[in-house]
């Protein structure tokens, strides 16, 4: 049954934004992935660290792709497939539910695998290429089929699994692409129409039966993402700006990025910048009205991933040699910020709690969030208990 199709008003904002380039948030590190010779590729991180990608050991066959979980918080690398087929475009979420594109034979159509609880599960058995599932904290998933037909032959359709049923959410004809879910099983992708020149595209959005048309009379809108408050991102223009749609209004994130993935979250937005002058790619993070330039090397460094925490993953190397670059966060507890929760992060512990300012004149490179020892969104005497059981090896709730 065709969904209902609603067009959505919205008014243009400006949002400022400050840039900060050059260090890193504070309470972050800059680390890498291990991962064995290869070409890694297409990294997803959860809440818990565990970061999903996968290895080419050939770059240029696509069937030596396998995938591997790195749990950097225990310092554990795992292989997950060892076959002759597709492994790749994989997710995770934070009950370490994994989904992927799978191949079914060598060269052959992909096919979109649920790894749970070390049970492998296929929710598609068909001759068409079904690409880029993502996965929300109830193992509901979305992805693209691509049909090869319609103009350019592009026809792509998108499918919603909701843990019992697969159905097709969007409209035919277009070619749907990028779809993104959030935990409320709100989902957003690009309808690109191929049958115009130039072609034009427009954000959708399916949620509880309704489609609607996000975007009117924008230039190229691209690579749409949603979190659970129901903000909106995409970029769009020549200049490859992105825009935040919030409750039926426009702001401005940037007039200089592309490639952005949200958290579903925390308020981040990660995104790529293409520098000419050195002609490489670079990851920053938009939170809470700054953005972060997190990598200024000589690598390309792109489509960066981030979980909740604000931790990042993506893309780190030159266009044929790449591994994974990983901003990751000090443990709880570690107010001194030396990778290590024990009795020389006392001092700091009560200057936090005590003096946020202090704290942050004296540890510019840490956040005072680290002394929310119970989680509870504050930094206050209530954290002073769990931070006595937590140097005694009682790790938080």
């Amino acid at each position: 049954m065709k969904a209902p199709l609603l067009a959505l008003p919205f008014l243009f904002l400006l949002a400022p934004t400050a840039m900060r380039a050059g260090d890193m948030p504070p309470g972050f590190f800059r680390s890498d992935v291990p991962a064995p010779s290869g070409q890694s590729r297409y990294p997803a991180i959860n809440n818990n660290g565990q970061i999903v990608f996968t290895v080419r050991s050939d770059p240029y066959n696509g069937d030596t792709a396998e995938l591997y979980l790195y749990d950097y918080e225990r310092g554990q690398l795992t292989r997950l497939t060892n076959d002759n087929v597709r492994d790749e475009f994989a997710d995770i979420n934070d009950a370490g539910t994994i989904v992927w594109s799978r191949g079914t034979g060598p060269d052959g159509p992909l096919q979109i695998a649920m790894l749970k609880n070390g049970q492998l599960t296929y929710l598609t058995d068909d001759t068409f290429w079904n690409f880029e599932a993502r996965v929300n904290a109830d193992d509901h998933i979305v992805w693209s089929r691509w049909l090869g037909a319609g103009c350019a032959g592009s026809t792509a359709d998108v499918y919603f699994y909701d843990g019992t049923v697969a159905s097709k959410i969007s409209q035919p004809g277009y070619s749907n692409q990028g779809a993104r879910i959030n935990d409320l099983d709100e989902i957003v992708w690009v309808r690109y129409n191929d049958c115009v020149s130039p072609w034009t595209s427009d954000v959708m959005r399916y949620n509880a039966g309704v489609l609607s048309q996000v975007t009117q009379n924008r230039f190229e809108p691209q690579r749409p993402d949603i979190n659970n408050g129901g903000d909106i991102a995409w970029y769009e223009g020549l200049d490859d700006q992105i825009v935040l749609w919030r409750g039926g209004s426009l702001s401005l994130i940037t007039s200089w990025g592309s490639g952005l993935y949200m958290s579903r979250n925390g308020g981040h937005i990660v995104f790529n910048r293409w520098h000419e002058g050195s002609h490489t790619w670079q990851v920053c993070r938009y939170t809470n009205g700054e953005i972060w330039e997190l990598t200024s090397d000589a690598h390309w460094n792109f489509d960066g991933r981030a979980n909740d925490r604000g931790e990042v993953v993506w893309h780190s190397g030159t266009p044929f040699e790449v591994g994974i670059g990983l901003l990751a966060s000090f443990p709880t507890g570690d107010l001194n910020c030396d990778h290590a929760v024990n009795i020389l992060d006392i001092n700091a512990f009560v200057l936090a709690v005590s003096n946020e300012a202090a704290y942050k004149t004296a540890l510019p490179e840490c956040d005072p969030a680290l002394a929310d020892i119970n989680a509870d969104g504050a930094v206050d005497v209530l954290d002073i208990n769990p931070f006595v059981a937590l140097l005694a090896g009682v790790p938080p709730m």
